[in-house]
């Protein structure tokens, strides 16, 4: 066999995994007989692909038939089941928690971990393919590594897990500042909060992130299908994009391909046999909650509420009241202001706030 026909081989099981051909990605390693029996069990069974009995008998077939090539020297096979790009990483084996400590980097005291889990679009995702699960199984592993260095502290806002609750950036700043040592905070359904086309949302998520590197804290945020996440703060984050229960790929920056995926641009790498977390928890569905209230704890101030302009109207005399385009300037002003007097808006301000 030439190498051109493994390269072949290689790169018709890239192509299946990547789902470009209509077919089971394990299609080349299966005997006739088990890929029939596998695809009745898919047009029988309601997500056949998530239960334990499919991956038990995958297992068993793509083995047998691995073990076949290895005995009588199938090139074709071998080159098929190894494939062109990075292995993917066995998430029970040991060379995991060598992936891990590449994640977390705790020797960088400098390094914090951004990392957004999101899944791709229907039929697939966004829902039902195990983020949540991979969060507190990525969290497990930093904890693992972070062993070494005196611990990993952990908070969420999901109020099932055995975290410390977290559900705004008051409390958020509280617990920072009251734990020792390197953290990390899990931000459970954060779409319900960020729009990836608001420019809020950017502007309030860097802030968290700079929060955060601030106490040394690492931040792990779900979405939903990638476009939740505001494209100035992508190049801030890493992401994790969920191919099913048992598959994820790790990397940055994203693109949009003509099936509508936000695929990972730099895939770093790839895991596969993700098991299930050992931390207990319950899934929060659409119920996530966190909110970016002041510093005075005034919760109904949030990211998608836009501050208003503190410049005055030239009609009416009265302060503007237009939404803010520069929420973190000072002082905050409309897109028809932006020229408007600065120590006159700011004064105006301070003595509002102060009640006289």
């Amino acid at each position: 066999m030439s190498s051109d026909d493994r390269w072949v081989s290689a790169e018709l099981r890239e192509a299946l995994a990547r789902g470009d051909l209509p077919a089971l990605a394990e299609a080349g390693l299966l005997e006739q007989q088990d890929l029939e029996y596998l695809l009745s069990f898919k047009r029988s069974v309601e997500d056949a692909e998530d239960t334990d009995r499919y991956q038990e008998l995958l297992m068993q077939a793509v083995s047998k038939k691995i073990n076949k090539a290895v005995e009588y020297g199938n090139l074709s096979v071998m080159s098929h089941a190894n494939g062109i790009s990075q292995d993917r990483v066995d998430a029970s084996t040991v060379t995991f928690r060598d992936k891990m400590e590449e994640l977390w980097k705790p020797q960088d005291r400098d390094h914090m971990l951004n990392l957004v889990i999101y899944a791709p679009p229907p039929p697939t995702g966004p829902t039902g393919v195990g983020k949540t699960d991979t969060a507190y199984t990525l969290i497990e592993g930093g904890e693992l590594v972070h062993s070494e260095y005196g611990g990993l502290t952990a908070a969420s806002n999901n109020t099932t897990d055995p975290f410390d609750d977290v559900q705004s950036w008051t409390e958020l700043e509280d617990w920072l500042e009251a734990t020792d040592g390197t953290k990390v905070f899990l931000w459970d359904e954060a779409a319900q909060v960020l729009q990836f086309d608001d420019i809020n949302a950017g502007r309030a998520l860097s802030r968290l992130i700079k929060l955060l590197r601030k106490y040394e804290c690492h931040l792990i945020l779900i979405g939903h299908t990638g476009k939740d996440i505001p494209k100035d703060v992508r190049r801030m984050v890493l992401f994790c994009l969920k191919e099913s229960k048992y598959k994820a790929e790790i990397g940055a920056g994203l693109e949009e391909d003509q099936a509508g995926w936000m695929q990972i641009k730099n895939v770093l790498f790839r895991l596969g046999n993700i098991k299930e977390t050992a931390i207990d928890y319950e899934s929060i569905g659409d119920k996530g909650h966190f909110t970016f209230d002041d510093e005075e704890g005034d919760s109904g101030s949030s990211v998608n509420k836009k501050p208003e302009c503190w410049a005055l109207s030239k009609r009416s005399g009265n302060v503007c009241g237009n939404d803010a385009i520069t929420p973190e300037d000072d002082p905050v002003l409309c897109v028809n202001h932006r020229r408007a007097d600065v120590e006159e808006a700011r004064e105006r301000r301070e003595n509002s706030e102060s009640g006289s």
